[in-house]
């Protein structure tokens, strides 16, 4: 869960094939990115056309489309092949990481850059600025994800950059903070739980 006050908080925003400008004016999103701006947080835009907030962005990256999950192994064969991850959060919460390093040893920027349309000096350069900026928010949306052939892949390897670079959990990060609930506009009947239901000798 996020809030959008958080993106005052945020040093960096990564806009990663999503679309707030146009999907999410109703929850403030894009006043709320355009503040953090002016506040001096900086802005990657990932996605293949120059929209309104890409134009916005520090750095836009053009990706061609379909190929946003080589781009993100790239980013993480980086963060991890120059140690620009979070040492002592990897430690404590991530399993498997060796794993992880064996795998994306094989993805280097100079693999991605023919697939994406990314130059490989570019792609180190996002990668080290992911990497070191903190906190960073890194949003994702569905250009990456449900609408793409690979997006369950590709949301896995997004969510390991904000993982192994310790922001989860974070003010200006990926916070867990819950959404600030309203009460109810519909009337809700308590629903009976299977144990008041079942008969009292039910075993």
């Amino acid at each position: 869960n996020w809030s959008t006050d958080d993106f005052s908080k945020s040093r960096l925003i990564v806009n990663w094939g999503a679309n707030p400008e146009n999907s999410a004016p109703n929850q403030g999103m894009p006043l709320a990115i355009l503040n953090a701006l002016q506040k001096g947080t900086l802005l990657v835009d990932i996605r293949p056309m120059l929209d309104p907030l890409a134009s916005k962005a520090d750095v836009w990256l053009p990706v061609r489309p379909g190929t946003d999950c080589a781009l993100a192994l790239a980013f993480l064969n980086v963060i991890i092949n120059e140690k620009l991850y979070d040492f002592d959060f990897v430690e404590k919460w991530c399993y498997g990481f060796d794993k992880l390093v064996a795998h994306v040893h094989q993805y280097p920027p100079e693999w991605a850059a023919p697939i994406t349309g990314i130059a490989a000096a570019r792609i180190r350069e996002v990668a080290r600025m992911i990497a070191t900026i903190k906190p960073m928010f890194l949003k994702t949306g569905n250009g990456i994800g449900d609408q793409t052939t690979d997006g369950t892949s590709t949301i896995m390897a997004t969510s390991l950059i904000s993982a192994i670079t310790g922001n989860l959990d974070i003010p200006g990060g990926y916070y867990a903070a819950p959404f600030p609930v309203g009460p109810s506009l519909i009337k809700l009947n308590r629903i009976s739980t299977l144990p008041e239901k079942a008969p009292p000798d039910f075993v």
